[in-house]
Protein backbone atom coordinates (compact mmCIF):
# COMPACT_ATOMS: atom_id res chain seq x y z
CA UNK A 1 0.00 0.00 0.00
CA UNK A 2 1.53 3.48 -0.69
CA UNK A 3 2.40 6.11 1.67
CA UNK A 4 0.40 8.92 1.29
CA UNK A 5 1.11 12.29 3.41
CA UNK A 6 0.69 16.13 3.08
CA UNK A 7 2.92 18.28 4.54
CA UNK A 8 1.82 21.20 7.05
CA UNK A 9 4.99 22.37 7.76
CA UNK A 10 8.94 21.97 7.69
CA UNK A 11 8.61 20.21 11.18
CA UNK A 12 5.54 18.77 11.32
CA UNK A 13 3.45 16.49 8.48
CA UNK A 14 -0.02 14.62 9.16
CA UNK A 15 -0.11 11.05 8.07
CA UNK A 16 -3.50 9.35 6.65
CA UNK A 17 -5.45 5.89 7.33
CA UNK A 18 -4.19 4.08 4.71
CA UNK A 19 -0.56 4.09 5.32
CA UNK A 20 1.32 0.52 5.82
CA UNK A 21 5.05 0.04 6.37
CA UNK A 22 6.97 -3.00 5.82
CA UNK A 23 10.11 -3.81 7.94
CA UNK A 24 12.69 -6.23 6.61
CA UNK A 25 16.18 -7.61 7.67
CA UNK A 26 18.48 -5.56 5.77
CA UNK A 27 20.39 -8.15 4.31
CA UNK A 28 18.28 -11.34 4.23
CA UNK A 29 15.42 -8.80 2.92
CA UNK A 30 12.81 -11.23 4.88
CA UNK A 31 9.96 -9.68 6.93
CA UNK A 32 10.73 -9.34 10.47
CA UNK A 33 8.19 -9.68 13.23
CA UNK A 34 6.87 -8.21 16.65
CA UNK A 35 9.48 -5.24 15.46
CA UNK A 36 8.04 -2.00 18.45
CA UNK A 37 7.38 1.19 16.30
CA UNK A 38 7.05 4.19 17.96
CA UNK A 39 5.94 8.17 17.26
CA UNK A 40 7.84 10.58 19.36
CA UNK A 41 8.84 8.32 21.98
CA UNK A 42 5.22 7.06 21.92
CA UNK A 43 4.40 2.98 21.22
CA UNK A 44 1.37 2.55 18.92
CA UNK A 45 2.31 -1.19 17.94
CA UNK A 46 4.03 -4.28 16.77
CA UNK A 47 4.69 -5.49 13.13
CA UNK A 48 2.85 -8.51 12.17
CA UNK A 49 4.13 -11.96 11.00
CA UNK A 50 4.70 -10.44 7.55
CA UNK A 51 6.98 -7.65 9.03
CA UNK A 52 3.56 -5.10 7.99
CA UNK A 53 2.85 -2.43 10.36
CA UNK A 54 -0.68 0.13 9.88
CA UNK A 55 -1.39 3.32 10.94
CA UNK A 56 -4.67 3.18 11.38
CA UNK A 57 -5.65 6.56 11.99
CA UNK A 58 -4.57 10.39 11.01
CA UNK A 59 -1.38 11.36 13.52
CA UNK A 60 0.88 13.76 13.45
CA UNK A 61 4.06 13.54 14.48
CA UNK A 62 8.00 14.93 14.02
CA UNK A 63 9.82 10.97 14.36
CA UNK A 64 9.23 7.50 14.38
CA UNK A 65 11.61 4.60 15.59
CA UNK A 66 11.54 0.96 15.23
CA UNK A 67 12.83 -1.33 17.44
CA UNK A 68 13.19 -5.00 18.10
CA UNK A 69 15.47 -7.38 20.43
CA UNK A 70 17.71 -8.58 17.80
CA UNK A 71 18.22 -5.64 15.53
CA UNK A 72 19.49 -1.90 15.60
CA UNK A 73 17.21 0.67 16.82
CA UNK A 74 16.17 2.83 13.70
CA UNK A 75 15.12 6.31 14.41
CA UNK A 76 13.81 8.34 11.35
CA UNK A 77 12.75 12.32 11.26
CA UNK A 78 9.87 13.32 9.83
CA UNK A 79 11.85 14.78 6.31
CA UNK A 80 13.96 11.79 6.02
CA UNK A 81 10.72 9.53 6.21
CA UNK A 82 9.09 9.02 2.53
CA UNK A 83 9.15 5.45 1.93
CA UNK A 84 6.55 2.21 2.84
CA UNK A 85 9.56 -0.21 3.43
CA UNK A 86 11.97 -0.02 6.74
CA UNK A 87 15.15 -2.40 7.22
CA UNK A 88 16.70 -3.17 9.84
CA UNK A 89 20.32 -3.87 11.00
CA UNK A 90 20.69 -7.78 12.86
CA UNK A 91 22.98 -6.63 15.96
CA UNK A 92 24.78 -10.01 15.89
CA UNK A 93 26.57 -8.28 12.49
CA UNK A 94 28.46 -5.88 14.43
CA UNK A 95 28.81 -7.24 18.14
CA UNK A 96 32.22 -8.42 16.91
CA UNK A 97 33.46 -4.93 15.73
CA UNK A 98 31.55 -3.13 18.70
CA UNK A 99 33.49 -5.41 21.87
CA UNK A 100 36.88 -4.90 19.92
CA UNK A 101 36.30 -1.33 19.88
CA UNK A 102 35.32 -1.21 23.56
CA UNK A 103 38.27 -3.32 24.91
CA UNK A 104 40.69 -0.82 22.97
CA UNK A 105 38.60 2.54 23.84
CA UNK A 106 38.62 1.67 27.72
CA UNK A 107 42.37 0.63 27.71
CA UNK A 108 43.20 4.15 26.93
CA UNK A 109 43.91 5.58 30.52
CA UNK A 110 41.69 8.15 32.17
CA UNK A 111 39.26 7.73 29.14
CA UNK A 112 35.73 8.98 29.33
CA UNK A 113 33.27 7.68 26.65
CA UNK A 114 29.68 7.92 25.74
CA UNK A 115 29.66 4.36 25.98
CA UNK A 116 29.49 1.56 23.41
CA UNK A 117 27.11 -1.36 23.00
CA UNK A 118 24.66 -3.06 20.30
CA UNK A 119 23.16 0.91 19.04
CA UNK A 120 21.90 2.28 15.88
CA UNK A 121 23.18 5.60 14.07
CA UNK A 122 21.05 8.93 13.88
CA UNK A 123 21.45 11.81 11.83
CA UNK A 124 19.61 15.09 11.92
CA UNK A 125 18.30 17.81 10.12
CA UNK A 126 20.50 20.95 9.71
CA UNK A 127 21.36 23.35 11.80
CA UNK A 128 20.89 20.85 14.65
CA UNK A 129 22.22 20.79 17.88
CA UNK A 130 22.82 17.62 20.12
CA UNK A 131 24.82 17.11 23.74
CA UNK A 132 25.62 14.02 25.64
CA UNK A 133 26.21 14.68 29.50
CA UNK A 134 29.43 12.61 30.85
CA UNK A 135 29.46 12.56 34.20
CA UNK A 136 32.89 13.37 36.32
CA UNK A 137 35.26 10.15 37.09
CA UNK A 138 38.56 11.59 36.94
CA UNK A 139 40.55 14.91 37.97
CA UNK A 140 42.33 16.42 34.73
CA UNK A 141 42.27 18.05 31.92
CA UNK A 142 40.12 17.63 28.64
CA UNK A 143 42.65 16.50 25.68
CA UNK A 144 40.39 15.42 23.62
CA UNK A 145 36.57 15.43 22.26
CA UNK A 146 35.63 11.61 20.96
CA UNK A 147 32.69 10.99 18.39
CA UNK A 148 31.80 7.80 17.25
CA UNK A 149 30.55 8.94 13.68
CA UNK A 150 28.78 6.19 11.60
CA UNK A 151 27.23 5.39 7.62
CA UNK A 152 23.96 4.09 7.85
CA UNK A 153 20.91 2.84 6.46
CA UNK A 154 23.09 1.79 3.33
CA UNK A 155 24.40 5.64 2.20
CA UNK A 156 28.44 5.55 2.90
CA UNK A 157 30.02 8.49 3.32
CA UNK A 158 28.59 10.46 6.04
CA UNK A 159 30.68 9.92 8.70
CA UNK A 160 33.04 12.54 6.43
CA UNK A 161 31.16 14.99 6.84
CA UNK A 162 32.02 18.01 8.24
CA UNK A 163 30.42 19.18 11.68
CA UNK A 164 31.11 21.17 14.50
CA UNK A 165 32.37 20.53 18.36
CA UNK A 166 32.00 22.30 21.88
CA UNK A 167 31.45 21.00 25.55
CA UNK A 168 29.30 22.75 27.85
CA UNK A 169 28.72 23.19 31.60
CA UNK A 170 25.95 21.97 33.20
CA UNK A 171 23.43 23.70 35.49
CA UNK A 172 22.78 21.78 38.34
CA UNK A 173 19.25 23.09 38.73
CA UNK A 174 18.06 22.11 35.50
CA UNK A 175 20.15 19.49 34.37
CA UNK A 176 21.10 21.60 30.93
CA UNK A 177 23.50 22.81 29.13
CA UNK A 178 24.02 26.49 30.69
CA UNK A 179 27.26 28.06 29.27
CA UNK A 180 29.75 27.33 26.15
CA UNK A 181 33.10 26.15 27.38
CA UNK A 182 34.72 27.08 24.13
CA UNK A 183 34.13 30.57 23.15
CA UNK A 184 33.43 29.78 18.82
CA UNK A 185 32.30 26.03 17.84
CA UNK A 186 35.10 24.05 16.23
CA UNK A 187 34.39 23.15 12.41
CA UNK A 188 35.98 19.46 12.04
CA UNK A 189 35.43 16.57 9.79
CA UNK A 190 36.45 13.09 10.72
CA UNK A 191 38.42 13.17 7.24
CA UNK A 192 39.92 9.48 7.70
CA UNK A 193 36.83 7.57 8.39
CA UNK A 194 38.15 6.55 11.42
CA UNK A 195 35.35 4.98 13.41
CA UNK A 196 35.78 6.91 16.73
CA UNK A 197 36.96 10.34 15.80
CA UNK A 198 39.00 12.17 18.25
CA UNK A 199 39.73 15.90 18.25
CA UNK A 200 42.41 17.60 20.34
CA UNK A 201 40.84 19.79 22.69
CA UNK A 202 44.12 20.46 25.36
CA UNK A 203 44.87 24.05 23.95
CA UNK A 204 41.58 25.36 25.75
CA UNK A 205 43.21 24.33 28.91
CA UNK A 206 39.47 22.82 30.33
CA UNK A 207 39.79 20.97 33.55
CA UNK A 208 36.91 18.33 34.30
CA UNK A 209 34.25 19.99 35.91
CA UNK A 210 33.17 18.04 39.29
CA UNK A 211 29.38 18.25 38.41
CA UNK A 212 30.10 16.97 34.93
CA UNK A 213 29.76 18.09 31.22
CA UNK A 214 28.29 18.15 28.01
CA UNK A 215 30.07 16.99 24.85
CA UNK A 216 28.28 18.88 21.64
CA UNK A 217 27.61 17.51 18.24
CA UNK A 218 26.45 20.75 15.90
CA UNK A 219 25.02 20.13 12.40
CA UNK A 220 25.92 22.86 10.07
CA UNK A 221 23.56 25.12 8.04
CA UNK A 222 21.69 24.25 4.67
CA UNK A 223 23.96 25.64 2.81
CA UNK A 224 26.98 24.30 4.16
CA UNK A 225 26.75 21.10 2.76
CA UNK A 226 27.11 20.64 -0.88
CA UNK A 227 24.58 17.79 -1.39
CA UNK A 228 21.45 18.09 0.36
CA UNK A 229 19.54 14.97 0.45
CA UNK A 230 20.71 10.92 -0.31
CA UNK A 231 18.44 8.21 -1.15
CA UNK A 232 18.42 5.40 1.67
CA UNK A 233 17.49 1.87 2.38
CA UNK A 234 15.18 3.80 4.84
CA UNK A 235 14.03 6.47 1.99
CA UNK A 236 15.31 9.73 0.90
CA UNK A 237 17.51 11.47 4.22
CA UNK A 238 19.10 14.56 4.71
CA UNK A 239 22.94 14.16 3.75
CA UNK A 240 24.32 14.98 7.09
CA UNK A 241 27.01 13.48 9.58
CA UNK A 242 25.15 10.18 11.20
CA UNK A 243 26.64 9.75 15.37
CA UNK A 244 25.85 6.20 17.22
CA UNK A 245 23.31 6.06 19.58
CA UNK A 246 23.36 3.85 22.36
CA UNK A 247 20.35 2.07 24.30
CA UNK A 248 20.23 3.34 27.79
CA UNK A 249 20.42 1.17 30.91
CA UNK A 250 18.44 1.71 34.15
CA UNK A 251 20.20 4.00 36.40
CA UNK A 252 22.97 5.05 33.16
CA UNK A 253 24.13 8.72 34.39
CA UNK A 254 24.94 9.49 30.67
CA UNK A 255 21.86 11.00 28.49
CA UNK A 256 21.51 13.08 25.60
CA UNK A 257 19.87 16.09 24.64
CA UNK A 258 18.55 17.52 21.44
CA UNK A 259 18.00 21.24 21.78
CA UNK A 260 14.38 21.93 19.25
CA UNK A 261 13.55 25.08 18.05
CA UNK A 262 9.57 24.42 17.44
CA UNK A 263 7.42 22.04 18.66
CA UNK A 264 4.84 19.71 16.79
CA UNK A 265 1.80 22.32 16.17
CA UNK A 266 4.93 24.75 14.52
CA UNK A 267 5.28 26.67 17.64
CA UNK A 268 8.47 28.44 18.86
CA UNK A 269 10.06 26.74 21.70
CA UNK A 270 13.54 27.16 21.45
CA UNK A 271 14.43 24.01 24.26
CA UNK A 272 16.22 21.37 25.16
CA UNK A 273 14.80 17.96 24.74
CA UNK A 274 15.72 14.40 26.44
CA UNK A 275 16.05 11.43 25.33
CA UNK A 276 15.03 8.80 27.60
CA UNK A 277 15.08 6.23 25.47
CA UNK A 278 18.81 6.47 23.85
CA UNK A 279 21.80 8.49 24.06
CA UNK A 280 24.55 9.48 21.45
CA UNK A 281 27.85 8.10 21.28
CA UNK A 282 30.34 11.17 22.14
CA UNK A 283 33.10 11.80 24.63
CA UNK A 284 36.30 12.94 25.94
CA UNK A 285 39.36 11.99 27.09
CA UNK A 286 41.37 13.37 30.10
CA UNK A 287 44.89 13.68 31.01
Amino acid sequence: MKLIFTIFSIFTFKLFYCQEIKILDFNSNQPIENVSVSIDENFIGYSDSHGNFQIKEDIKYSSISFSHLSYETLSIEKEQFNESIIYLISKSETLDEVEIEAKKKYNVRRAIFGGLGASAGSNFGWNTKVVTFIPFEYEGKITTLTYQLVDMLGVKGLKYLKFKANLYSIDTLTRLPKQKLIEEDILTSNKNGDRVYSLDVSKYNIQMPKEGVFVAFVILDYDEYVVKHVMSKGGLMVATPAIKTRTRKNKEKRFSLKYTKKSHDHKLINKWIKNDDNFYVMGLEIN
